[in-house]
């Protein structure tokens, strides 16, 4: 029984960790040869949200779970730093989309049962 235990605590603990672990929803991209070893910068108006390293085959890929909730109008840019040439970015590439409020509405009928 003992044993039993413990293998439910090790799965339980797995599932909750996966589910974590693979938040989302993500903002993607294509890969991009050109920008392999490189960053990109994620602003919102005026003010950078976000700078990462790209993935290796040169694409993005932005966790956006803590994204408040409304309409978000977003500039990506590729950002690569070369040994001859200094630093090239690429142009902005517009991303807009709305982060829903789920938790609309008041619950009701709460009460206490025996």
């Amino acid at each position: 029984m003992k044993h039993f235990k413990v293998f439910c605590l090790a799965v339980f603990s797995v599932l909750a960790a996966s589910t974590v672990a693979f938040a989302g929803p993500y903002l993607v991209s294509d890969p991009s040869p050109q920008a392999v070893g490189g960053k990109f910068e994620i602003k919102e108006g005026t003010a950078t949200i976000l700078s990462a390293d790209n993935q290796p085959d040169g694409s993005v890929k932005a966790d956006l779970a803590a994204v408040t909730v409304g309409l978000h109008n977003y500039q990506v840019r590729y950002v690569i730093t070369d040994p001859l040439w200094g630093t090239q970015t690429s142009a902005y590439v517009n991303f807009t989309f709305t982060r829903p409020n789920l938790a609309t509405g008041n619950i009701t009928g709460i009460k206490l049962v025996p």
